[in-house]
């Protein structure tokens, strides 16, 4: 399992029983937000909150290859998920109040865009006013890569 501590600034990972824990990454890292592992791939996707420099960043699952994949024209980069069918990294924009790519993150509900026509197709929006952090994409299939 892999986790981003926004408290500590770090990225770690350990085995599902715990064991193993270890630091992938505990430096250029501002406010870490949202992560997620791609495994027919072996790559590991977050989010960073640097209200500076904000960013999505890569790397393998070891830590190793780490890069910056995208930097320009986001504001918050808050939830992130990945779509198999498609080969696409989704995410949502917090500070610019809407999202990239095929996903929307907006008045404290969420909004569904089809990827295909890019018009609009439905929406959630809590009767309580809420903070929505993640959002993920699930598939009707098993999913590509090894457990």
């Amino acid at each position: 399992m892999f986790w981003v501590d926004s408290n500590a600034d770090v990225i770690e990972s350990a085995d599902l029983n715990g064991s193993r824990r270890r630091t992938l990454y505990d430096s250029d890292l501002v406010n870490p937000r949202a992560i997620i592992v791609v495994s027919s791939t072996g790559s590991l996707y977050w989010t960073d909150w640097n209200r500076e420099a904000p960013k999505i960043e890569t790397s393998t699952v070891e830590g190793q290859d780490r890069r910056v994949v995208v930097s320009d024209g986001i504001g918050l980069p808050n939830a992130l998920t990945y779509d198999f069918s498609s080969g696409q990294i989704c995410w949502a924009d917090a500070g610019k109040q809407d999202a990239l790519i095929s996903l929307s993150l907006h008045r404290d509900g969420v909004i569904a865009v089809s990827k295909d026509s890019s018009k609009f197709t439905d929406e959630y929006l809590p009767e309580q006013r809420s903070h929505l952090y993640g959002i993920t994409i699930a598939t009707t299939h098993c999913l590509p890569g090894e457990m």
